[in-house]
């Protein structure tokens, strides 16, 4: 598992966005992926568009969760490209700016 990568959750793309140091805790931080028009945009920053295996996808920072390791398989793609974005958006939660 690496930062960044791309799972299937429950039918749902999901990034996971956990640092690689953490040692294995049995799970991961994931930020899930909706439609675009499913996430407000109100606030771009916390909702940054991500395009990935040809489709755009809204980064749902806001909804951001702990999942078990388990539930997470093999990964599918990487939002690396995305790196500046994604982490901007975390920003936004943790600090508010």
């Amino acid at each position: 598992m690496a930062r960044f990568d791309l799972y299937r959750r429950q039918g749902r793309l999901v990034v996971d966005v956990q640092a690689d140091i953490i040692p294995f805790v049995g799970t991961r931080l994931v930020i899930p992926l909706y439609e675009p028009g499913e996430v407000p945009r109100s606030m771009a920053r916390l909702h940054p568009l991500l395009a990935t295996g040809g489709q755009t996808y809204a980064l749902a920072t806001h909804l951001m969760a702990a999942v078990p390791v388990a539930e997470l398989w093999q990964p599918v793609g990487t939002a690396y490209d995305h790196y500046d974005a994604i982490v901007d958006a975390i920003s936004v939660v943790m600090n508010g700016f």
